[in-house]
Parts: structure tokens; C-alpha cells; sequence
């Protein structure tokens, strides 16, 4: 699990809710139509270990809604808020971009914030942790002879 899989969830669900598209800010076309969103990089700290091998972060993604009037911002946030309390803030992420990808994780905890703004220009945040695991080593194999030496010092 990386950034692009919690990116590539965060789009399917905005786009599963809304049938907003969106782009990676690096990536957007030099004119696009609104309604769209554009995401910017993400801000990630280390959050709890959960054991010897087991951990979350929290991450906070970083977008803006771009939409034609106020109509239309006003259904959207209504839709993306309703829709996160309906899946008790959590979002299901999956290995690919594909409709038949297998789920790989989940996003906890998923908070979206808007902004204030002057325009028809909607910044907004999405906060979320995830769990990230390491590799378990593998078990030492079992002894196949136990034995003890012993050392005498002779002399003295």
C-alpha cells in the first residue's frame, strides 16, 4: 500500500458519489471542465504502533473543488458528507484502478474539511490514517543438536 493506492481510493470514491473526475495537480490538463477536482501533494506523520508489526499513519490529502456555481458546490459537499457518515468513515482501497481490483486495505478515520473561500473555487482536506505493516522475519529454524563444552584450566 502507497500514497497512489489512498489517492486512487479517495478518487473512486469521489467519483463513486458525485461523478466528479479529478487529477493529480502535476498531471491536469492545461484546461479542464468543472466540475473537477484537483489534488495536491499529501502530508503524512506517523501515528501509533499497533504492535511488533503493525502501524498507522495519518495522512492529510489536499485538494480543490472547482464547480460552475454555488448551486452545484453547495450539492456536492452535501453528497461527500453524507456519503462518508453513511460508510462510518471509512473508504475501501484496492490494489488498482481496475473495477474488478481486489481490496488491499482500508482508509480509517476519514474526515473531509472545505475550506472558505471567496469563489467558486473550493479548497478542502481530507484526513484519514491507515495501517502499514513490515515484514515478519521468518522463525529461526528449530536446534538440531544441543550440547555444552566444557573447558577445564589445568595448572595454577
Amino acid at each position: 500500500m502507497g500514497y497512489l493506492q489512498e489517492l486512487e481510493a479517495l478518487a473512486r470514491w469521489v467519483y463513486q458519489v458525485t461523478e466528479v473526475t479529478s487529477h493529480k495537480l502535476s498531471e491536469a490538463p492545461p484546461k479542464v471542465a468543472r466540475p473537477v477536482i484537483l489534488w495536491e501533494g499529501p502530508s503524512r506523520r506517523k501515528g501509533e504502533n499497533l504492535g511488533r508489526y503493525h502501524y498507522t499513519k495519518r495522512a492529510s490529502q489536499y485538494g480543490t473543488l472547482y464547480v460552475k456555481d454555488l448551486d452545484q458546490l453547495g450539492s456536492l459537499i452535501d453528497k461527500l458528507e453524507k456519503n462518508l457518515m453513511d460508510r462510518d468513515e471509512w473508504l475501501p482501497m484496492f490494489e488498482s484502478d481496475q473495477a474488478n481490483a481486489r481490496q488491499i486495505g482500508k482508509l480509517y478515520k476519514v474526515e473531509i474539511d472545505f475550506n472558505n473561500t471567496q469563489s467558486t473555487d473550493m479548497p478542502f482536506t481530507i484526513r484519514y490514517e491507515v495501517i502499514y505493516s513490515r515484514p515478519i522475519p521468518e522463525a529461526a529454524p528449530a536446534a538440531t543438536h544441543v550440547g555444552n563444552k566444557v573447558k577445564i584450566i589445568e595448572g595454577g
